[in-house]
Order: C-alpha cells, then sequence, then structure tokens
C-alpha cells in the first residue's frame, strides 16, 4: 500500500552507487548524498549543465582527484563523459549557511574548479566580518577545550572562496534571499527556473544582532547564556521546470512569525512540488505543516544528521509523519532505539542498525563510516510533472510505517526489492 498521493513514484532501483547514467539526459535530475552527517546535492539540467549544492564531506588526504568526496567523484564521471573534461565546468555551487556538515568540501571543490565555475550563491550575510565572528564564537563556546582545527580551516577557506568570487567565477556570486530568482533559462521547450525560498529579511537581521550580542556577552562574562544557530538564515531553493517541481530545503526553520522562515517562503510555493529535499534533516523545527500539505510532495528524501542518534534528527515520529502522505527515502539507515513503532525499511523487515532480541536471526552491520560515502538518493522529472526514475544508492532505503510495511510484504512490486547483500552492479 502507498501513501495517498505518492502512486506516481516509480519503483526504486538499488544500486552501488550513483553514477552519469542515473542522472539521464534531457530531466531535472537531482542527487542527494547523506552518509549519515549533513548532505551534499548534484543538480543536472536538462541540457546537460551541473549544479552543486552544499557539501558534506571533505576529500581524502591528498587525492588529487577528490576521492573521498561523493560530489566530486560523481562530477568527475559526468565531467568524462564529456568530449574534453578539462572543459567541465559547473553552472553554479551554492552555500545553503555556514553549517560544517554543510560547507565541508565545498572550499576544495571551487579549488579544484577555479576558473570553471559560473556563479556562486550565498546567503547575504556570510562576509569576511562574520567569518571572524562565526570563528571568535566556536572558539568561545568550546568550554575551555581546544578548537577543532579542522572545523575552523574548512570554515575560513568555504567563506573566502565564496566572497572572493567575483574575481574567480565568470558571472560572479548572488545572494539567497527569500522570493529572489537566481536562474531562469529556456532548457528543451520549457523555461526553468531556480529561485531562493531564504532566507527571509527578518531572520538575517536577528541572526546577526543575536550573534555579535553573544558574543559580547562571552567577552565580557566568559560565558554564553544560549546557542547561535546558522540554521536560522538557511538558504533554501526552489525549482520549477515546466509542470515540475523540487525543492531543496536546506536547513531553514519554521521561522518565528509570518514574515519569517517558511511562513514566508509559503507565498512562494503555490503550485505542486513533486519532491522535497526535507529541511534540517526532517527536525521538528523545520516542519510547516501547511506548507508540506499544499506541496503535496510525492517523494521526501531525508538525510540523517549523526546517524539519526539520540536526539539528533530525523526523530521516527517525523518520519511516521511525512509517511503518511509522501514516499520517504533516506540515504543512511537511522540508528534509532529499538522500541515498537518504528517506521521500517523496505530492504529487512527490522530496523537498521542494532541487534535482534534473540539468536535467531544475524545481526544487523552498518558498513564502515568511509562507505558511507555512497548513500545517496537520485531522481528525475520531466517537464511534464512526473518522475521518470529513482535510485537508492548504498544504504539508501525506503521506510513506511509499520502497519504499511506489513501490508506491502503482500504487493509482490514491493517484496521484489533485492534483498540486501544482492544488489545489482551499477
Amino acid at each position: 500500500m502507498r501513501p495517498s498521493g505518492a502512486s506516481r513514484v516509480p519503483e526504486p532501483k538499488l544500486v552501488s552507487e550513483i553514477l552519469p547514467e542515473h542522472m539521464p539526459d534531457g530531466m531535472l535530475s537531482i542527487a542527494v548524498f547523506g552518509p549519515g552527517e549533513g548532505e551534499a546535492i548534484v543538480v543536472r539540467l536538462p541540457d546537460g549543465s551541473v549544479g552543486v549544492v552544499d557539501g558534506c564531506r571533505e576529500p581524502e588526504a591528498g587525492a588529487a582527484d577528490g576521492a573521498g568526496d561523493p560530489v566530486r567523484e560523481l562530477l568527475g564521471r559526468l565531467a568524462a563523459k564529456t568530449p574534453n573534461a578539462n572543459d567541465f565546468r559547473l553552472g553554479f555551487v551554492c552555500l545553503t549557511h555556514p553549517h560544517a556538515d554543510h560547507y565541508r568540501g565545498l572550499g576544495r571543490l571551487l579549488d579544484a574548479y577555479e576558473g570553471r565555475v559560473n556563479t556562486v550563491w550565498k546567503v547575504t550575510h556570510l562576509t569576511p566580518q562574520h567569518e571572524k565572528a562565526l570563528v571568535e564564537w566556536l572558539e568561545l563556546t568550546r568550554a575551555g577545550e581546544a578548537p577543532d582545527e579542522e572545523v575552523l580551516t574548512g570554515l575560513k577557506r568555504v567563506i573566502d572562496r565564496f566572497n572572493t568570487a567575483k574575481h574567480r567565477c565568470r558571472d560572479g556570486y548572488r545572494h539567497l534571499l527569500q522570493g529572489r530568482q537566481l536562474f531562469s533559462r529556456r532548457l528543451k521547450g520549457h523555461k526553468l527556473f531556480i529561485d531562493a525560498c531564504g532566507p527571509a529579511d527578518v531572520d538575517i537581521d536577528n541572526a546577526g544582532n543575536e550573534l555579535f550580542a553573544l558574543l559580547t556577552e562571552a567577552r565580557e562574562t566568559g560565558t554564553v547564556s544560549r546557542k547561535h544557530d546558522p540554521n536560522l538564515t538557511s538558504g533554501a531553493l526552489l525549482l520549477r521546470w515546466g509542470r515540475s517541481a523540487a525543492l531543496l530545503a536546506g536547513d531553514l526553520l519554521r521561522g518565528s512569525g509570518p514574515q519569517s522562515g517558511w511562513q514566508l517562503a509559503r507565498k512562494q510555493l503555490k503550485r505542486r512540488v513533486q519532491v522535497v529535499n526535507v529541511a534540517h534533516h526532517a527536525s521538528e523545527g523545520a516542519h510547516d505543516e501547511a506548507l508540506w500539505t499544499a506541496m503535496a510532495p510525492e517523494l521526501a528524501i531525508v538525510t540523517p544528521f549523526k546517524q539519526g542518534t539520540g536526539d539528533n534528527p530525523p526523530r521516527p515520529d517525523r518520519i511516521l509523519t511525512l509517511a503518511r502522505t509522501s514516499v520517504v527515502a533516506i540515504t543512511s539507515p537511522p540508528d534509532w532505539k529499538a522500541t515498537t513503532g518504528l517506521p521500517v525499511g523496505t530492504r529487512s523487515t527490522k530496523p537498521k542498525g542494532f541487534k535482534p532480541k534473540n539468536n535467531v536471526l544475524p545481526s544487523i552491520t552498518r558498513s564502515k563510516p568511509a562507505d558511507a560515502r555512497r548513500n545517496a538518493v537520485a531522481v528525475s522529472l520531466d517537464a511534464a510533472g512526473n518522475i521518470t526514475s529513482f535510485y537508492l544508492a548504498g544504504e539508501a532505503d525506503i521506510y513506511l510505517a509499520p502497519d504499511e510495511a506489513r501490508a506491502s510484504a503482500a504487493v509482490p512490486k514491493v517484496a521484489a526489492f533485492t534483498p540486501r547483500g544482492k544488489r545489482p552492479p551499477p
């Protein structure tokens, strides 16, 4: 049994990793990588041009080809399919907000593609002054511990590269602001638009004031009374091509009023949106029920944060809520506590990541963290609003409510999913 309104999602094909053939020519294709912490997205437009939104992994040390970063690996394969790989360009590179699980790898990506990036998009307040404030904030909030130099270095690198983009990129940079059109072009007979759904002006003002006030408090008292959250000013992108629409929601939160967060973005999202990369790893604070109902997405893609352990998103109740109306694909199996009523993955009859209660069934073991980089979901849409292909890579899976999982066990299409360990080659 499928969720209401989701009958147009094709059955997924299971692959080891996302390859260029999973992002076919003439379609709007999106590959969402989520290795368990953070996310990175590769977008391929109908004319074959490619863009990148966020980055969740640095490449391996000394890897000139970007090995270890799933974005760089896929881009390398896409470039190899062009007549001259050295001429392969990126149409855009976007940083939604300066959280490590979203900016890792982007600085090195811009270095690797220097001179071959048309434009970069970033939140308007991400300036050198803001970088210094964020670095100081990280140092002051380490409770006497040495700050993570890798995090600090990566933050400095990515902000520097984005702020020098006007000299490095052919078309400079554009700011992510709610309602701003970032891209417009007629492709394959239909207009394709990319618009920013966030952040809102009021959120940028409030977040900036809050950060500098907290820094002043920390300098004067040595303590901080609350956290600063870059998610308050996350960007989000709406892609529209013909009758198709996809929302890449970043970590944008619900908002504190009608001129804030998703509550303001509702004005842009009046039409059906077939695919949503769910905001902030499907956390409660990023969910706007009225907006979700209005969009009526057929497919919801979720990337876990820190494998969903403890209180980290996604929580099981949020996935159950989304699964009532949409097909829910999760890039990496969450480490949820073994309790009743958990969403159930279609590749196994038991939740993944912990031992069974008896010794009859073998334990379900997780892949090594390094292997998780291939966990991804890829989807393609045509201009008529149809999802034409749907791939689950690595350990990505569809999660159902327990009762729906039991009901679907007798449906041949669902039961025919390739079992774990018997996946076909990519």
